[in-house]
């Protein structure tokens, strides 16, 4: 076994003591960033569904995929145990920025909002954490509170329905996953599967 010298020893004792002074100065170190995570949805006896937090560890990232019209319910927290509150929301503010390239330019067409009920069904508690997000662009986006961001790719769906053999954001007949048909006319649809990925 390799023994260090009394320099090594002094020198890894000194980055430590160094290393110390830098924690908990910035929100961020304090909270961990922000993490964001889809969420699982469960029912009470009567009927209601309500988002739950799901419980692997590994579906809370600093990304996630989106699709464009689409409302999801999301997890935002400081970390999978500890949820952005409603008040945190209101009071620190949330930030979206467009990302193009290397420029961030701040966005106002998103809609992103605490999610107001159900009350936890065991303890008639408000969940926190809780967000419906919706995005009327595709793009990639950054969501900040405080200091620290999440990022959302918002994309095409995968799989989409559309008036024209055109595949974009104008010709997509789909809204929240829901296509509306004009029953009074004859249409025409045309279904697109998106593999680029």
């Amino acid at each position: 076994m390799k023994r260090l010298s009394k320099k090594s020893w002094a020198l890894a004792l000194a980055l430590a003591m160094i290393l110390s002074l830098f924690t908990g100065i910035s929100a961020k170190a304090e909270t961990g960033g922000l993490v964001i995570a889809f969420t699982d949805f469960d029912e009470t006896e009567d009927g209601q569904w309500y988002p739950v937090k799901r419980q692997d560890d590994g579906e809370y990232q600093s990304f996630i995929d989106i699709n464009v019209n689409s409302e999801e319910i999301l997890y935002l927290g400081w970390s999978k145990d500890n949820p952005v509150t409603e008040e945190q929301f209101n009071e620190m503010g949330l930030l979206v920025y467009r990302i193009e390239g290397d420029q961030e330019e701040q966005y106002g067409g998103s809609d992103i909002q605490p999610y107001g009920y159900p009350l936890d069904i065991d303890q008639n508690v408000k969940q926190d954490g809780f967000y419906v997000v919706r995005f009327e662009e595709t793009g990639q986006y950054k969501i900040t509170i405080n200091g620290n961001s999440v990022i959302i790719n918002v994309n095409m769906p995968e799989f989409g329905i559309y008036t024209d053999t055109t595949y974009d954001l104008e010709h997509l007949a789909m809204y929240d996953n829901q296509v509306t048909f004009q029953t009074d006319k004859s249409s025409t649809y045309y279904l697109y599967f998106n593999n680029d990925k």
